[in-house]
């Protein structure tokens, strides 16, 4: 009988279209992404967003401080992934996918909402926005990561992880063909070194803080993981925690910096 090792293993399901979906599914770890669509979940990752977003920034939403909730027009065509830390039931972080609506001025994304956008300025754009979500209000909450980290002598980056790899699954679900963000500089390169390839096509703007516009194609995302060994096995949950043990390790440092 011949003897598949675990990096054999990993190659082999890399080339199946199910890669991405299900590849946490199948490991242990601390985190679980929960579907945060029902009203409830709703409000619970509406007050994650005020204290990622508000209470260290009062500006940000005056109505958010009054309210205890981070909320805007886009939630409606919205959906929502929270990510919970297993061992203690808490909510430590989420991620907001916006989704195109052919009906509405530039597909109802927040990235087309204003006029210097580069997704608007872009004569040429590598995909069409229509079959793009929008990536936004993706966060991870300091305080309730403290809490998992010093339990699980763990890092942001894992659970970063988690984030994208469950807004592929979602827009997968909605056949999509990727995703749009304007994300800070930073988070983008975290984003790389973890083998989520962003492709920035843009000067910074302000919005928000300096933010670039970026893409990612699911179906080079796949071909990208298949193709690079060392992207693919760093996105692999063994090598982020050894990564992890590293306390200069730059891809530790960016996240963190990134949220």
């Amino acid at each position: 009988m011949e003897h598949i090792n675990s990096d054999q293993r990993e190659s082999v399901q890399c080339n199946d279209e199910s890669y991405l979906a299900d590849h946490f599914e199948r490991r242990g770890d601390p985190f679980k992404i929960i579907d945060g669509n029902t009203d409830d979940l709703k409000g619970i990752f509406f007050q994650l967003r005020h204290e990622v977003y508000c209470e260290d920034h009062p500006e940000f939403n005056e109505i958010a401080r009054i309210t205890g909730m981070e909320m805007d027009d886009y939630d409606d065509h919205s959906l929502f992934l929270l990510l919970m830390y297993k061992p203690l039931a808490m909510m430590v972080g989420g991620v907001r996918l916006v989704l195109p609506q052919v009906s509405k001025q530039g597909f109802g994304l927040p990235c087309c909402a204003f006029p210097e956008s580069p997704f608007l300025q872009e004569e040429s754009l590598p995909f069409q926005l229509e079959k793009m979500a929008e990536i936004s209000r993706f966060l991870l909450a300091k305080r309730r990561m403290v809490i998992a980290i010093k339990e699980e002598n763990t890092n942001h980056a894992i659970p970063g992880i988690h984030l994208f790899n469950a807004a592929y699954r979602s827009c997968a679900e909605k056949r999509l063909d990727g995703m749009v963000a304007l994300m800070s500089p930073v988070l983008i390169r975290a984003a790389q070194i973890q083998g989520v390839p962003f492709v920035p096509f843009s000067s910074p703007v302000e919005y928000h803080g300096k933010r670039q516009a970026a893409y990612i194609l699911f179906d080079e995302w796949r071909s990208y993981l298949k193709d690079n060994d060392d992207k693919r096995k760093q996105y692999h949950f063994f090598k982020l925690i050894n990564d992890a043990k590293n306390e200069n390790s730059s891809l530790l440092s960016d996240f963190q910096k990134s949220i």
